[in-house]
């Protein structure tokens, strides 16, 4: 018996395609789990294969093509510790599937199919960077695998939480090799449906512009701090980092790690806040490949941060990635602003993404932004409101940068920051960088512009473009002015400046405020006081109410938005209406019959010096604008007198000409007519929570637009003004008897 299992061991000894002396290394030997069929890997450069196998085994890798010939092959030593390196150079990207093979001491033991060469992208961030292709706008279902489109678009996926000793909640202190739960796999495979949506629509658009295979590795986690995607080593680098995590009680030594973690929204360590987590779990475990550029959506997590020190996390994070991922030069990094969202005030996103411009502009050569403020930030109720569901312009817009910063296409990488301004001519001329072949307007006329005196008080502005990288900003109510803003609101999608290429529109402005200091009242971009749109997106406080709502409501009347009410501009508001009747801009609403104010608008008139607006009577007959009602506090109203005038009330003649009606906010009475008392117009007007232009006529046909704000330059009304009001007041009682009929007839319209 012996000896029939000796021949028999010789027999399988001599005729086993894997001799029995390299077995054993062949079976131990493996690639971490990031590498699978279907992938791609950066052309024309080197393709690197990583493992474990046994130490000092002979590790090779062999690329073949369709026709089984050897196109590239490298070969290395296991190191001490098991693992392997082994790289080959790669070749310049095609429609070619090649298979690679890995071996260790000649013997097998892997092998990638399908895969393919071409540019690599690595993309992350926080949850609009994560929010999956299937909620998008622009979703269209996989065409399949096999679709020309979608099949040589490689997907690299990971779990939003990677799971570490048996559970997604636990944190690993040390850095990872692998990613459990990743795959690979291309555009068209169902799995698509909950990949990235900007990283999807990036890659579909780089495919096409370049004509080779792309690849995206998106690794992001929703809402995760810029904490978690740095090292250890680059952290305790920094004192201001390091100091900001402790701050945030997410700071741990390696010796007091804590690794059991909780879910989001629990106190304690998490893989959302606590230092290096995501780092560790997946960005580390993709070291091996090499890419052309990173996308990095993310900064909602962080808006609390300092500017400062959310520049210099995004300095370490870009010099560790690009040690990491083995280049000599800065990591091409193409990032995005933040989208419209009420971060507790009405300047604190707008502000961030001023300082996003600054931080483009501290690496201008490795970087390039991208903005989406001109997309009104509609959402899914599911997903809810700081994500909105537009993310295809998103990704094509990375897409072009990607083309001019790393492909080397003529033309501006990034979007147009100010360079420098000149104020001049009762205006200031903003010079700006980046703006490809000149800058363009969006629509008919610029809009989105607010100028500011000395006493920072911001009111909507007049902008002309006069030359390719130069836009004169003025308005008339501010003849001297000391700063400007543009875009400078939550919701800015009005906003209509773009750089421009070829004739066409390309990357918006980004939104500057010229004067930091010069922020004593914002103006933010309220659409009814130009009368062009019939609706108008809020983006609240209370974000359950985050919509579209119209613009304009009337009562005893119809009122729409018309070309042909137009004073300025590409509309007005066209009223018809019979007897007494009024229009009011949306100031608030009313949600199970409770009154909630549109935070994102101003509503503190106290600033404010004057309002006037562009009325023309289109009818036959004259029209009496009875008053301007402006409600504080809900349930008090204060009639501003016309200016230079002691009456509340303009009669509009029947002559088709346009007139300009100015009320003066200095002086306002209590209630809705000259009844009550004058009162000054800075303290009575501080909190504006709804407006109304109060009419009377017969068959009336009003058109009405341009509403303008004037300053207040001095204080509050002097006494003795406000005494010879009051005098006037108690020397005409029967206009008061009058006034005070009116009132009663007409406090129902108004």
């Amino acid at each position: 018996m012996k000896k029939i299992l000796s021949v028999m061991l010789a027999a399988a000894m001599l005729f086993s395609p894997l001799p029995a002396a390299f077995s054993f290394a062949a079976s131990t030997a493996r690639l971490y789990n990031v590498y699978a069929d279907g992938m791609i890997f950066q052309q024309n450069g080197e393709a690197v294969f990583a493992g474990t196998a046994q130490p000092g085994a002979r590790i090779r890798a062999v690329l073949k093509d369709g026709s089984g010939s050897v196109v590239a092959s490298g070969e290395s030593a296991a190191a001490a510790n098991g693992t392997f390196e082994v790289a080959f150079p790669s070749p310049a990207g095609s429609f070619t599937e090649y298979t690679v093979t890995l071996s260790a001491d000649s013997a097998p033991f892997q092998t990638l199919s399908n895969v393919v060469f071409g540019e690599v992208w690595l993309s992350s961030g926080q949850s609009n960077m994560e929010y999956p292709y299937a909620q998008a706008a622009d979703y269209a279902a996989p065409a399949g695998s096999g679709s020309a489109e979608t099949r040589f678009i490689r997907l690299f996926y990971c779990p939003s939480l990677v799971e570490y000793n048996g559970s997604a909640t636990n944190l690993p202190a040390l850095p990872q090799n692998e990613i459990p739960g990743c795959s690979w796999f291309n555009a068209g495979d169902p799995r698509s449906d909950g990949f990235s949506a900007v990283s999807y629509f990036f890659a579909l658009d780089l495919a096409k512009k370049l004509n080779v295979p792309v690849g995206v590795a998106a690794v992001p986690l929703g809402g995760s701090s810029i904490l978690t995607w740095l090292s250890r080593e680059a952290i305790e680098s920094s004192p201001a980092i390091t100091a900001r995590a402790k701050q945030n009680g997410e700071y741990y030594s390696a010796e007091a790690w804590p690794e059991k973690g909780v879910g989001f929204g629990e106190q304690g360590p998490s893989n959302f806040f606590t230092m290096t987590t995501q780092y560790n779990k997946k960005i580390y475990a993709l070291r091996h490949f090499r890419y052309a550029g990173m996308l990095w959506y993310q900064g909602e997590t962080d808006i609390g941060w300092t500017d400062a020190e959310y520049a210099e996390a995004m300095d370490l994070m870009q010099d560790s990635y690009s040690a990491l991922f083995g280049r000599s030069d800065k990591l091409p990094l193409i990032w995005t602003q933040l989208a419209s969202y009420h971060y507790g005030s009405n300047e604190a996103n707008t502000l961030r993404n001023v300082a996003f411009a600054d931080m483009q502009q501290a690496r201008p050569d490795s970087r390039a932004l991208v903005t989406s403020y001109d997309y009104p930030a509609t959402y899914l109720e599911a997903a809810g409101s700081i994500h909105p569901e537009t993310k295809k312009p998103i990704g094509e817009r990375m897409s072009f940068a990607a083309e001019r910063l790393v492909y080397g296409k003529p033309g501006a990488h990034t979007l147009p920051t100010v360079e420098r301004y000149e104020i001049k001519d009762g205006g200031i001329a903003v010079t700006l960088r980046d703006t490809g072949d000149g800058l363009v307007c969006g629509g008919d006329h610029l809009r989105g512009f607010s100028v500011a005196g000395e006493n920072g008080v911001y009111v909507r502005a007049d902008a002309e473009i006069t030359g390719n990288d130069t836009v004169f900003i003025h308005a008339d109510e501010v003849p001297s002015p000391s700063s400007a803003a543009y875009a400078f609101a939550i919701t800015s999608d009005t906003a209509n400046l773009y750089a421009s290429e070829n004739g066409e529109k390309t990357l918006p402005v980004s939104p500057f405020l010229l004067d930091r200091a010069t922020l004593t009242v914002s103006y933010q971009n309220n659409a009814w006081t130009e009368c062009e749109e019939a609706q108008s997106w809020h983006s609240l406080s209370n974000t359950s109410y985050n919509a579209f709502y119209d613009t304009w409501t009337a009562k005893n009347a119809s009122a729409e938005i018309s070309p042909e009410a137009a004073y300025a501009g590409a509309g007005g508001l066209k009223i018809r209406g019979d007897g007494r009747f009024s229009v009011a801009p949306l100031t608030a609403i009313k949600p199970e019959k409770k009154n909630f104010v549109l935070t994102d608008l101003n509503d503190d008139f106290r600033n404010y010096a004057s309002v006037s607006v562009m009325v023309r009577n289109d009818g036959d007959v004259p029209v009496t604008l009875e008053g301007l009602r402006l409600q504080t506090a809900w349930f008090f109203l204060r009639t501003p007198v016309v200016a230079g005038t002691n009456d509340t009330t303009y009669l509009i003649p029947a002559d088709g000409a346009w007139h300009r009606i100015c009320f003066d906010l200095n002086t306002v009475y209590a209630g809705d007519s000259l009844l009550g008392l004058p009162l000054d117009g800075g303290s009575a007007l501080q909190h504006v929570t709804g407006i109304s232009f109060c009419f009377k006529g017969d068959d009336a046909a009003i058109s009405m637009d341009e509403i303008r704000f004037t300053p207040r330059q001095g204080a509050k009304t002097d006494l003795l003004t406000r005494f010879t009001k009051i005098l006037q007041w108690l020397l005409d009682p029967l206009k008061t008897l009058q006034r005070m009929i009116d009132r009663f007839q007409k406090g129902i319209v108004c």
